[in-house]
């Protein structure tokens, strides 16, 4: 009895069920949701998580010491301006956001967390943090980078 057909087939079968998943998830496929998830979306889940948790921790002060050393206060402003939401952020700042390959000291999900999907995407925001402070109005830029997986869910590890 030949046995190459029941061969061929078996392969076939085993690159149906563990490979062709695989690819599909390296390429961002998002099962949950059946569809590859446009990057709009993966920024704007980005841009929602910053801003639930805005303003964030920034300069407020530097003050020269003696030898060269500077003395740096470090906190949340007291007196934030708020974006309205996702659309009003994206309105101010169109080119704030970005997918990236890589994040802070150049950072990037391995291979492995990619195909199990992890983490997916780096996206960076770079927007100025607009605070009242002494009766004026202060803006200080902040970057921050955000980790998406493939469904457009912002990892924190």
């Amino acid at each position: 009895m030949n046995r190459t057909p029941l061969l061929i087939s078996s392969i076939v079968l085993l690159q149906v069920v563990f490979v062709v998943p695989l690819v599909l998830a390296y390429n961002g496929y998002c099962f949950e949701q059946r569809r590859i998830v446009p990057a709009q979306e993966i920024q704007r889940a980005a841009i929602a998580h910053v801003l639930a948790t805005y303003p964030p921790s920034i300069e407020l002060s530097r003050r020269e010491g003696a030898h060269g050393n500077d003395t740096v206060t470090r906190g949340r402003p007291a007196y934030p301006v708020r974006f309205a939401g996702v659309d009003d952020f994206i309105a101010l700042h169109p080119h704030g956001c970005r997918i990236v390959p890589r994040g802070w000291e150049g950072y990037a999900p391995s291979v492995l967390s990619r195909m199990v999907g992890v983490e997916f995407y780096i996206v960076r925001l770079r927007y100025p943090v607009r605070f009242h402070e002494n009766g004026r109005l202060r803006s200080v830029m902040h970057e921050r980078f955000v980790t998406v997986d493939r469904c457009a869910h912002v990892v924190t590890i």
